[in-house]
């Protein structure tokens, strides 16, 4: 009898400590899954910004030029990379499938910036020039909430990787690690727009 009521403390023990550890695993993947909403939120904020730019009426006379004709592949390869990966945040090859398109649609942004600047029609419609400053700006956002998710992508796996919770976590079903995401956090600022010679 004193066996049964010395084991029913440690018990109880252990599953407040089982608990303890499910919560706060579902709390960090919570939290990097919330980060990536807001992500999501400045991506489709500059996709829009992206199409708007390839309908100012500058760049829709240049349709067939090989830039701009880059840019809409990139727009949409990223825009539709954002969508499937909002079902798997933090999963490794939907992470590094939208890593390869916003560095791509960085290159494409980058490579427009640079034909807008050495056309003289194109720099100086204000139009154009508004809308390279709102991307620039939010280029701003994108680099501060992906340092946002992966900042708590890494927070869950420190967590899940504590001694005393690694096998805690495998057991709970959190066997894989979150991935960051690996943007190139280059903006796009004016020395990324001058011409290559």
């Amino acid at each position: 009898m004193s066996l049964v009521s010395n084991l029913v403390p440690l018990l109880l023990i252990a599953l407040l400590c089982i608990y303890a550890v499910h919560n706060r695993l579902t709390t960090q993947v919570n939290r990097f899954h919330h980060a990536f909403v807001h992500l999501g939120i400045q991506l489709k904020r500059r996709y829009g910004l992206v199409e708007e730019l390839l309908r100012s009426p500058g760049i829709k006379l240049n349709d067939n030029h090989p830039t701009v004709e880059a840019l809409v592949a990139a727009n949409d390869e990223a825009a539709r990379c954002l969508r499937l990966a909002r079902h798997c945040p933090g999963e490794e090859a939907a992470m590094a499938e939208l890593t390869h398109a916003e560095n791509t649609l960085d290159s494409a942004l980058v490579r427009l910036a640079q034909m807008v600047e050495r056309s003289t029609e194109l720099d100086a419609s204000k139009e154009i020039k508004r809308l390279l400053d709102e991307l620039d700006e939010a280029e701003k956002r994108i680099t501060l909430m992906s340092q946002i998710f992966n900042g708590t992508v890494m927070r869950y796996n420190t967590y899940k990787h504590g001694v005393s919770r690694v096998w805690l976590a495998n057991a709970l079903g959190h066997r894989q690690d979150a991935t960051p995401l690996g943007f190139d956090d280059s903006e796009m600022t004016p020395q990324a727009f001058q011409p290559a010679f």
